[in-house]
């Protein structure tokens, strides 16, 4: 059977348990299919399982109704005896940044509204959209999006040059 996480572009180590459906949500309970997890300090795997807690998150929408994703995170103990870290969480890379309450893809989706837009104007097409964002939340994700490095340039060439406003060539001096 084909995962209904493929066509949402949900990553595949995530499989589907329950689907939730009221006239305004749709809440998609997730789980990792991976029996390990490594330690964000010592990237060392661990097997051993503490306990589990669900994280919510929220999605672009489908269909005109908010999608909400409930993922069961699993908290595992640290392999590595030197590690100052004894408990993790697994984390998500491909899916959601560390403590973040929406997905990659649907804060990429917001800065860029914000970037087009700005933020009262992004704002008020998000309500339309169906996304949720105020314009205060849409200019703090365009100031956490970081500067794309642009590349400085080696030679410059100047096509006209004109000292004196209506002129187009240099006054020639006299040496």
């Amino acid at each position: 059977m084909i995962q209904p996480t493929l066509f949402l572009g949900l990553p595949a180590h995530l499989h589907l348990d329950r689907i939730e459906i009221t006239p305004q949500l749709v809440i998609l309970s997730l789980a990792t299919e991976r029996a390990e997890a490594t330690c964000p300090l010592c990237q060392q795997a661990s097997h051993r399982v503490h306990s589990h807690y669900a994280r919510t998150l929220t999605d672009l929408p489908c269909e005109e109704k908010v999608l909400r994703l409930l993922v069961l995170v699993r908290r595992f103990f640290c392999a590595n005896e030197g590690c100052a870290r004894k408990i993790f969480a697994e984390r998500f890379p491909d899916l959601t940044s560390v403590y973040a309450r929406r997905t990659t893809r649907c804060k990429a989706t917001l800065a860029e509204l914000g970037f087009a837009l700005g933020g009262k104007a992004a704002a008020a097409l998000c309500t339309h959209l169906g996304l949720q964002g105020s314009r205060m939340t849409i200019l703090r994700i365009l100031r956490q999006t970081p500067v794309p490095a642009v590349l400085t340039p080696t030679m410059l060439g100047v096509d006209e040059f004109a000292l004196r406003r209506g002129k187009n060539t240099a006054p020639s001096s006299s040496i």
